[in-house]
């Protein structure tokens, strides 16, 4: 391989190589126009379908000015095909905006097969990165995304209907930038049978331990174990339920335990005697027990679409 500068750019040369076929293959950095990235896409005929949600979230990504040279390509065969960069390419005519990029030409069409065919990294890969284990990892994962949908969308859903926007960066960023995400992992890391999902019942933990650490870290300790409930407890009936879906072949969602568990432990914070008809009928409205400062923001400001929200997202 050869490596030399042309025009002020880093360039790199591989030739003979036994997998391209005696063919030249070279790479450069380019500022790829709206209109260069139209160009390339009328040669884009080998492709697999376009899929409308990465194009929203690069786009989005490089009109806040999160797109970087990470050194993923453009890769152009020798006959002038476009290999790979197709959402990229939208995204930036969707962006109306020019993008730095690495672009790989001369590459042998035929082995266009072997091309972009590893998985996506996650948020959680992205924390395991960091040296976070694979079970933390997975948990903050979770947790920070359900926040960031809580903060930004005013319900839990949000990381579910908008997944372009909740991004690994900033998963990232909300984990490391809170310390108390690693002592509420620590904590329920400290028990070995959990009545939730681990991850999710993190942002439960989370939200709990910033409203009122001391009363929820007794009353989580009760609901997770078993001890000294007496009758009428709200946590005995939670856990009752919750165990019972375990065996049951109705199941509830995530999302439902999330919201009787999250009214029990309001309701016992308050003080109020209720039946436990009125526990079990819980709905997304229980979250509001869980607001904190911050809740509901983009909603709040009036925000109506994606670019808007992608925007009070990395605020």
């Amino acid at each position: 391989m050869k490596v030399f500068l042309y025009c002020g750019v880093m360039h790199f040369c591989i030739t003979n190589g036994e997998l391209n076929m005696n063919t030249n293959i070279s790479a450069e950095i380019i500022k790829i126009t709206p209109d260069h990235a139209g160009e390339l896409l009328k040669n884009n005929t080998i492709n697999r379908p376009i899929f409308q949600q990465n194009v929203r979230k690069y786009s989005e990504l490089m009109t806040n000015g999160l797109w970087g040279l990470n050194g993923e390509t453009l890769i152009i065969s020798s006959g002038g095909k476009l290999l790979n960069g197709q959402h990229r390419l939208l995204a930036i005519i969707n962006a109306g905006i020019s993008i730095e990029m690495l672009v790989v030409f001369n590459v042998n069409e035929e082995l266009f097969d072997t091309i972009d065919t590893g998985k996506i990294r996650s948020a959680a890969n992205v924390l395991s990165i960091k040296g976070y284990s694979k079970k933390r990892a997975s948990m903050l994962a979770t947790a920070a995304k359900l926040n960031i949908s809580m903060r930004n969308f005013g319900t839990i859903e949000g990381a579910n209907n908008y997944p372009h926007l909740v991004t690994p960066h900033l998963v990232l960023n909300e984990v490391e930038g809170d310390k108390d995400y690693a002592e509420s992992a620590n904590f329920l890391l400290g028990y070995k049978d959990l009545p939730l999902p681990a991850p999710s019942f993190l942002f439960l933990v989370y939200r709990m331990f910033k409203v009122d650490r001391e009363f929820s870290t007794d009353w989580l300790h009760g609901f997770i174990t078993g001890e000294d409930l007496g009758k009428g407890d709200y946590r005995v009936w939670v856990r009752s339920r919750l165990w019972k879906n375990e065996i049951s072949t109705a199941k509830l969602r995530t999302t439902t335990r999330l919201y009787i568990t999250t009214k029990a432990w309001s309701y016992a914070r308050e003080g109020l005697i209720v039946k436990e008809k009125t526990i079990m009928d819980s709905g997304p409205g229980v979250l509001k027990y869980l607001c904190m400062e911050g809740d509901r923001r983009a909603l709040a400001g009036g925000v109506k679409n994606r670019t808007a929200i992608s925007r009070t997202l990395i605020k």
